[in-house]
């Protein structure tokens, strides 16, 4: 959550002057908020992607933390062009992760470990009870099975 991560971005802004430190704050995927609507993936990423170019950053180390890793993934993914089924409508500044942290990252479940719902609910079954915690799962994205420098991606780490 973001009380465990805020002061480690305070330290961040006190040893690291120089920098442009943004905060991104999930408000829908904290603890307590469950009646809190989720946006779609597509407008996560393209709010975070404008919101960064409108402050003039175009590059960025990255650290994520907990839920905002699967975040960070996804806008990655969406740098690299990996996912067919979602055009690049983006034309903006902000286009490349110099660096990606994943700290703590958010495990889904089954989906970590290959087994996904969204992989048994393709199939013609009546009900899928093999991870019913996890019925949306979706392996081949929430997972970075693709090394991010392949598509000139986080070249220092």
């Amino acid at each position: 959550g973001f009380q465990s991560f805020l002061p480690l971005a305070l330290l961040a802004q006190t040893t690291l002057p120089a920098r442009k430190l943004v905060l991104f704050r999930f408000g829908w995927s904290e603890v307590g908020k469950p009646l809190v609507p989720w946006p779609a993936w597509d407008d996560i990423v393209e709010a975070i992607v404008t919101s960064t170019s409108a402050l003039g950053i175009d590059e960025a180390d990255v650290l994520a933390h907990s839920y905002g890793t699967n975040v960070a993934n996804r806008v990655l993914r969406s740098f690299c062009g990996i996912d067919t089924d979602v055009p690049s409508r983006l034309q903006t500044a902000f286009c490349k992760f110099r660096s990606l942290v994943l700290w703590e990252p958010m495990i889904f479940g089954d989906t970590s470990v290959g087994f996904s719902c969204a992989l048994v609910n393709r199939m013609p079954l009546d009900i899928n009870i093999g991870a019913m915690a996890n019925r949306g799962g979706v392996p081949w994205k929430e997972s970075m099975f693709y090394n991010p420098a392949d598509y000139g991606q986080c070249e220092r780490g």
